[in-house]
């Protein structure tokens, strides 16, 4: 190894470790005056940890930064000095100087030097290493060799219904000869009838296990990809420092939550975001030191970002002591951008205008600078955030401050969808994206909006025709009723559907150039049968619903289709749970009956025509263990199948709900409309 390469390793060695002494003289300045004796021992040591290494690196002048750093905090362990107010700018400033001679120093020393070094470019942060702990590794290994493993089985399956080929054609040349003992026909008919079964019974085995497997591997392969957020976030504080100088307004900025871990695609894709919102707060939420006087504020602005995981959410909450959003101005300037009409004004509360600053090209500021004025900052976030599957709301009281909350998945894994068909096409939502699905009679025209009443509120809907690339129209399906999807949000929408297909659990898949240009769609999903269906973005719905009416199409006469006789039972005391599993079995062609729980199904199957009962399990007043307890103990009902689809996926939940006499288990998590229906046909 050639001295100038050891000195390049020493150099990104340097790097990594300056970065954790940086973030250890960053907590106790966050803590100050508060500060522990023991981050104080701590940020003392990194600073003298600093001094060395930046002498082994050469680096002079950090080196002088960090000798200056640790004689500051060294009085204050040896308490010759106090924890004033003039002291912790000193040491900020030095611990700003360190970090931007710091990059300027790594930008200096690892750029090429020679043609050789050129040619042979370092590799650049989005071909960054990823460190990984054994464990997990080892972890990986044996699951994609249990894949494997199971893969080949499955293989084996297929020569034996090779075999399986054999004996059918063997026992149709027997049908065939005058001269066959009827004994004979009918031992080979049973041995093929066994064979079958036991290829039937391993590759439902198989397929379990297979199912199993990857749903291992996958939580394997999600967990390589979580990096610590400060890896990607760690350039804001020295941003905001920047921005504030430039801006002439003090700040205090605070990061909260970044020793957390989220996909590093997800973190990448949220820096430009979060970047664009910070330097929002700076131009447009914190005031100038003479009006935050004059508002009787403390000269110093605050801003903070705080970084959460919820429910496999990372959520990014981002408030500023600011003067908040201009109501009046945000009105002024949407409708000078078309935005909004007149006569839609008074319909719209504050809430709504606020919503409107991620329109884009919408500014509130006069001038156009650096920082700001160009109306780009916070539609960015919306479109990024959308793209994953988030969602991002503002919210702002005048003369107080803004709070901006971001919610996005924190991985990019499988998502579970709705799969439905809308102006002829199919298309899938996150399921994290519904509030509800309704089955309704009538759509209701209110001030020239097409509107539905739900839970006390009216709700505008809209319908996928501007995606689908056809006039906006409502169909009613079968029976007659209109089908929507509420979408969650502060502004909540009904999405007109004409059928509701199912469930799936799908990895969603960037869209190729040109597509991935349209805002109407978040991406794509592969079927098992190699189709795409594209996922729409449920942001772009809300934000081009349009106030106006909807006209209802007129279904073409067809002949009538002969529905099957089969009468389902469908149990369940999610509303939403039973009309997605209904209109699943309607769709194909079973007549189906609901029952908020057992104890309003024991009454409708008392008044029989029951077919199959199709039951959730945890439900009020009789769960679904229970019902089938008595179903069986009665003997007009022991001989209806029942199926139980629940979210208790424990095996002994599912060994105690065959034992009672279940047909056939289905587990929520990894339900599918495919394996319903084939389950259902399989009983009636």
């Amino acid at each position: 190894m050639s001295d100038s390469d050891l000195h390049q390793r020493v150099l990104a060695a340097f790097q990594t470790e300056f970065k954790e002494q940086m973030q250890v003289i960053r907590a106790m300045l966050a803590a100050w005056p508060a500060v522990s004796a023991a981050l104080l021992d701590d940020a003392f040591r990194m600073a003298h940890s600093m001094k060395g290494s930046a002498r082994v690196c050469d680096l002079q002048e950090v080196e002088t930064i960090a000798h200056h750093l640790e004689s500051l905090l060294s009085d204050l362990t040896q308490e010759e000095a106090t924890f004033s107010a003039e002291l912790k700018r000193e040491i900020e400033a030095q611990a700003n100087a360190a970090e931007d001679t710091m990059a300027a120093a790594m930008e200096r020393e690892l750029a090429p030097t020679s043609a050789s070094d050129q040619a042979s470019p370092k590799p650049t942060a989005s071909q960054s290493t990823l460190h990984l702990e054994t464990s997990l590794l080892d972890d990986l290994v044996q699951s994609s060799g249990l894949v494997l493993s199971e893969a080949s089985r499955q293989e084996s399956l297929s020569e034996d219904l090779d075999g399986l080929s054999t004996e059918l054609e063997r026992l149709r040349k027997l049908l065939h000869l005058d001269r066959h003992e009827p004994g004979d026909l009918r031992y080979h008919i049973r041995e093929a009838g066994k064979h079958l079964q036991q290829i039937r019974d391993r590759q439902r085995r198989g397929s379990r296990t297979l199912r199993v497997l990857s749903s291992q591997l996958q939580e394997h392969v999600n967990r390589i990809c979580l990096v610590p957020i400060s890896s990607v976030f760690e350039g804001f504080p020295k941003m905001m420092r920047d921005l504030t100088n430039e801006a002439g307004k003090p700040i205090r900025f605070t990061m909260t939550g970044t020793e957390l871990q989220a996909d590093r695609m997800v973190l990448q894709a949220l820096k430009d975001p979060v970047m664009h919102a910070l330097r929002n707060a700076v131009s447009h939420g914190i005031e100038s030191p003479q009006r935050r006087r004059q508002a009787g504020k403390a000269e110093e602005g605050d801003v903070r970002l705080d970084l959460q995981i919820e429910n496999s959410l990372l959520c990014l909450t981002l408030t500023d002591d600011g003067q908040g959003v201009d109501v009046d101005r945000v009105k002024q300037k949407a409708l000078q951008a078309g935005l909004i009409t007149h006569a839609e004004l008074p319909e719209l509360s504050s809430e709504a205008i606020t919503d409107l600053i991620f329109s884009s090209g919408l500014t509130t500021t006069h001038e156009v600078t650096r920082v700001s004025g160009r109306g780009m900052g916070l539609s960015i976030v919306r479109e990024r955030v959308a793209q994953f599957q988030g969602d991002v709301t503002m919210t702002s009281e005048p003369g107080l401050g803004s709070r901006l909350e971001i919610r996005i998945p924190v991985s990019i894994s499988a998502r579970r969808l709705l799969l439905f068909k809308a102006c002829g096409h199919l298309f899938a939502l996150p399921l994290s994206a519904l509030k509800v699905l309704l089955r309704v009679n009538d759509i209701h025209l209110v001030d020239g909006r097409s509107v539905v009443f739900w839970e006390g509120t009216s709700i505008q809907v809209t319908t996928a025709s501007e995606a689908a690339g056809k006039p906006p129209s409502i169909l009613r399906d079968g029976e007659g009723q209109i089908l929507l999807a509420v979408l969650e949000g502060q502004r909540p929408i009904a999405l007109h559907v004409e059928s509701f297909l199912g469930e799936i659990r799908a990895l969603i898949r960037p869209l190729p150039f040109p597509a991935s240009l349209s805002p109407h769609f978040s991406g794509g999903i592969v079927t098992d049968e190699g189709s795409i269906i594209l996922v729409l973005n449920p942001q772009t719905l809300v934000d081009r619903c349009r106030a106006v009416p909807l006209p209802e199409e007129t279904p073409a006469t067809t002949a009538p289709v002969a529905l099957r006789q089969a009468t389902v039972l469908v149990v369940d005391d999610s509303f939403t749970a039973r009309t997605l599993q209904k209109s699943i079995l309607e769709t194909a062609g079973y007549h189906v009956r609901t029952a908020e729980d057992g104890r309003a199904a024991l009454n409708i199957l008392h008044s029989g025509g029951i077919s199959l009962v199709v039951s959730d399990v945890q439900m009020p007043h009789l769960d679904g263990f229970q019902l089938l307890s008595t179903m069986k103990a009665q003997p007009a009902l022991t001989q209806i199948p029942v199926i139980l689809v629940t979210s208790l996926s424990k095996n002994e939940d599912q060994e105690r709900g065959l034992a009672l006499g279940a047909d056939a288990y289905i587990v929520k998590e990894r339900f599918d409309h495919q394996e319903l229906l084939r389950v259902v046909r399989q009983l009636v």
